[in-house]
């Protein structure tokens, strides 16, 4: 597939995930599975004008499960059927036995939890819970307590993510700060 073609149906599907059309993306990407599969390693004006330092940095070719997140925010508001995107997207990558799929749900979660868009939306925790029970690891929660999404670190927390040092302090959670301070490294204090 050519990068244009590749660049053209990207264009498509993120139309859909941004207007919350779960038959059009699934009829789209049961048509052209590659979706799920590839990158987009050149996108067009389309995404560029929208979020183009984010494509040189932390959105750099991008997957399409990425774009969920909508972080880098490029229109402000996610769909009210989000999650059940996100499941579809997901679907169609097990079905398509995407090899990439851990690193996919991995980093979209790290998307979820550092954006303001889920959590303003109030999809956040419950995008977290998607990506998590497709496989995602929670991790420690630094980019959610970065991104002052207290809620989403200490949902992290509660559904298998580190219980570090700095999360407990941000969460106030009193007798975790002294357990943990006592085996704390230097550089974690």
């Amino acid at each position: 597939m050519s990068k244009p073609e590749l660049d053209s149906l990207f264009r498509e599907a993120v139309s859909y995930i941004d207007s919350g059309e779960l038959s059009a993306l699934r009829s789209l990407i049961s048509a052209s599975p590659q979706l799920v599969h590839l990158r987009l390693e050149s996108p067009g004006k389309w995404l560029r004008d929208l979020i183009d330092g984010a494509l040189e940095g932390y959105f750099k070719a991008p997957y399409l499960l990425w774009f969920v997140a909508e972080n880098p925010i490029r229109h402000e508001k996610l769909p009210a059927n989000i999650v059940d995107i996100t499941n579809t997207i997901i679907a169609t990558a097990r079905h398509e036995q995407v090899t990439s799929l851990q690193e996919q749900l991995d980093y979209t979660l790290g998307l979820v939890v550092t954006g303001r868009v889920p959590r303003e939306s109030g999809t956040q925790l419950q995008l977290m819970d998607a990506l998590i029970d497709a496989g995602a690891t929670p991790g420690a929660g630094y980019g959610a307590l970065s991104g002052g999404n207290l809620k989403a670190a200490e949902h992290l927390v509660k559904r298998g993510g580190e219980l570090t040092l700095a999360t407990a302090i941000c969460l106030d959670l009193e007798a975790d700060v002294e357990r943990l301070a006592k085996g704390a490294s230097a550089r974690d204090k």
